[in-house]
């Protein structure tokens, strides 16, 4: 799934994300904890979303907007092994 381009402060726009079951992201304030993207869907808002689950604990999911995802703010994508 792909993220819309948003307009940056400056004008310019953000690179597009594709981000594809198998991506793998840690929390900034939990960097052992790995989550794994299993599925990514449109929301009945109309914007991307990811299914994630923790790599430790399988039954632990949640889901997450890609933008929030992606922003760097909580999450940091690990590089494909």
């Amino acid at each position: 799934m792909t993220s819309q381009p948003s307009a940056h402060v400056l004008g310019r726009r953000k690179r597009k994300v594709e981000v594809s079951p198998g991506a793998r992201y840690r929390r900034r304030d939990a960097p052992y904890m790995v989550w794994e993207v299993i599925a990514a869907h449109a929301g009945t808002d109309g914007k991307p979303y990811v299914v994630l689950f923790n790599l430790s604990d399988p039954t632990w999911r949640k889901t997450l907007s890609l933008a929030e995802l992606e922003s760097g703010s909580q999450y940091i994508r690990l590089p494909r092994i």
